[in-house]
């Protein structure tokens, strides 16, 4: 495996991933009552405690793909 294949992979890595971020943040944005509707029906939580575990999950997902995915794509791009 070269360089540019790890470069390629890491491109539509973070392409796909950063989709994903957007379609929840779109989900939870226009959908947010849908969502949390179900999401209360399965878990025993309140609304808040609900909202809170929503944006830490966003966040915790931000924080892995930018970790693993965009800094050593950044760093692979500098190289060459």
């Amino acid at each position: 495996m070269n360089i540019e294949t790890i470069q390629t992979f890491l491109a539509w890595n973070l392409l796909i991933h950063a989709g994903i971020l957007l379609f929840i943040v779109l989900l939870l944005s226009l959908g947010r009552n849908w969502v949390v509707k179900i999401h209360l029906s399965i878990f025993a939580l309140s609304k808040d405690q609900l909202l809170r575990v929503y944006f830490n999950f966003i966040a915790a997902y931000k924080i892995l793909v930018m970790v693993f995915v965009l800094v050593p794509y950044v760093v692979i791009r500098f190289l060459l």
